[in-house]
């Protein structure tokens, strides 16, 4: 089966609740694509309008989700290639 799915809360998420990307308790894990024989994902960093530092917030986030995809193995592509 193939499967296509958006996510802007995934990374935000992780990084609150200090969860790892390849497995987790949220509906987005390596684990559970294992069941898919094609898995498509895309990702946003969503921040809530009234955090007081967005643009710090921001960074920590992508620094984090950047550091637990690269520990799960998985390639990430981006508009400029891949981040890990």
């Amino acid at each position: 089966m193939k499967f296509f799915d958006l996510h802007c809360d995934t990374p935000y998420e992780f990084y609150t609740k200090n969860q790892e990307f390849y497995v987790n308790r949220s509906s987005v894990s390596c684990e559970s694509a294992g069941m898919f024989g094609d898995w498509i994902q895309t990702f946003a960093i969503w921040i809530n309008d009234s955090e007081q530092n967005p643009w710090r917030l921001y960074k920590n986030i992508l620094a984090d989700f950047k550091n637990k995809i690269s520990k799960s193995g998985i390639l990430i592509l981006t508009k400029k290639g891949k981040i890990t």
